[in-house]
């Protein structure tokens, strides 16, 4: 099975469980982006690279047969972006604070 297959590769009765992957994901990959640049003065950079990653893997789906973009995901996945540069931007303001 694969998500091409239109099956699900999990049973897992979580709704819209691949919206939270899409989120957890590009969260990860923005707070460890900002965490090895300095996100106050890349937080431009990051976002944009998090939004051009977003617009290429949705676009790429389109050619895969059996899959297709979804804006839904595209949303989790600039949702998670920003998410994941704000919590190291608020991390890195509270160690600065102390």
């Amino acid at each position: 099975m694969s998500p091409s297959s239109g099956e699900p590769l999990f049973d897992i009765p979580i709704r819209h469980l691949d919206k939270l992957v899409h989120f957890g994901l590009f969260f990860i990959h923005a707070m460890l982006l900002a965490l090895a640049l300095e996100v106050k003065k890349e937080a431009l950079k990051i976002f944009s690279f998090g939004v051009i990653l977003t617009l290429a893997t949705e676009g790429l789906q389109t050619y895969v047969p059996g899959r297709q973009a979804d804006v839904w995901d595209g949303m989790a996945d600039v949702c998670g972006t920003s998410s994941g540069m704000l919590f190291v931007y608020l991390l890195q303001y509270q160690s600065v604070k102390k």
